[in-house]
């Protein structure tokens, strides 16, 4: 039997549906840090961070400049963005796996967070919300 190399070894999520208090980032930012604690580990440990963005849909666009890491204090080595619309987690996953080949880290965060829902929906707003 073939050993596998590579495992996902934390999980985080955050509360999810209308909260417009919280920005895409800040929900990020809460499940990069539960997977971190999950797996045991301490932000120090990661050397890598994914952000994965949705870029297909009717969404508008987050950029944001090393979000997660930045407001987590990662010391990471590099921070990279992939997105393609619902694929965008196994991109994620697959490129991580490249990154762990070449050996240009030992552990990678993989992030993403959105408030579209929540910004959709806003009472008063065309097309969305309660009226």
């Amino acid at each position: 039997m073939k050993q596998l190399k590579y495992a996902i070894v934390g999980l985080g999520m955050t509360r999810m549906g209308h909260n417009p208090k919280h920005s895409g980032r800040a929900y990020e930012s809460e499940a990069v840090r539960l997977a971190i604690e999950d797996a045991g580990l301490k932000k120090e440990d990661i050397d890598g961070c994914i952000h994965a963005k949705m870029e297909a849909g009717g969404q508008s666009l987050q950029n944001w400049t090393d979000g997660f890491p930045r407001v987590l204090g990662i010391p990471t080595h590099f921070y990279f963005h992939i997105g393609r619309g619902g694929a965008m987690g196994a991109l994620a996953i697959s490129t991580a796996c490249g990154f762990l080949e070449m050996g240009i880290a030992k552990y990678i965060a993989i992030g993403y967070g959105t408030d579209a829902w929540a910004r959709s929906h806003v009472p008063g707003r065309r097309g969305g919300g309660e009226r």
